[in-house]
């Protein structure tokens, strides 16, 4: 039972989504904003390549621009939500990198315990399914 609270806890008050991507432009959670030298406009609202390279000049810590497409995460934790920009001078994606490695052996604990679970859910439904799955069949 301690187990499917720690994962209720952990997967819906922690991190309920991790996912990888790249792109033109990225603002990571710290504020800095990345962006592609090949860079098109996305949308009304969105900067133009010149308002961001003034933005370079004008304020170099909060705007960098790169020659390749930006890698970050997207993370949803808590609160808090955002993209994390791979190689951002702020190191956040090495902070969770480093805090994953960490961790390892608590998380396979706790994917452990959530793939026993839903195994138990499944076995307890089954019933239901093959009803179900019964009903279908007749014409």
């Amino acid at each position: 039972m301690a187990g499917v609270i720690f994962r209720d806890i952990f997967l819906n008050d922690a991190m309920t989504t991790i996912c990888g991507s790249s792109g033109d432009i990225r603002t990571c959670l710290c504020g800095r904003t990345t962006f592609n030298s090949e860079y098109q406009q996305g949308g009304k609202g969105e900067p133009t390549l010149e308002e961001l390279r003034r933005r370079v000049e004008t304020e170099p810590d909060k705007f960098l621009e790169v020659d390749y497409s930006v890698p970050s995460m997207h993370l949803h934790y808590g609160e808090k939500s955002g993209d994390v920009v791979i190689g951002c001078s702020c190191e956040l994606a090495i902070k969770i990198a480093r805090q994953w490695l960490a961790s390892r052996h608590q998380i396979k604990a706790l994917l452990r315990l959530c793939a026993e679970e839903l195994d138990r859910m499944a076995k307890e439904h089954q019933g239901v399914v093959d009803a179900i799955g019964s009903d279908m069949k007749k014409p």
